[in-house]
């Protein structure tokens, strides 16, 4: 027993794991999901803002780290060895 077809005929796991990461991997546009929080934020009542301001600050560490785990990607790609701070004298 699997799960009801999408369409004509069954699709396999591999097709539906395929799909599911086509539609993860999706770009995001920064300007829009900021624009969206900034609408939400001025519609919301006091009691639900401190709620949106944790998801805003949860979800720009998020994209920090993304940044600062891509900049090591490309480092590593390009042989170049990660910046490391001088010790004062």
């Amino acid at each position: 027993m699997g799960r009801p077809p999408i369409g004509a005929t069954a699709m396999s796991a591999t097709e539906r794991q395929r799909r599911r990461r086509a539609r993860l991997r999706e770009v995001v546009h920064a300007q829009r999901v900021l624009a969206d929080l900034s609408r939400a934020y001025g519609r919301a009542g006091v009691n639900e803002q401190p709620d949106i301001r944790a998801g805003v600050k949860k979800l720009l560490r998020r994209w920090e780290k993304a940044a600062a785990a891509h900049a090591r990607w490309w480092r590593q790609r390009l042989g170049r060895p990660a910046k490391r701070k001088r010790k004062k004298r």
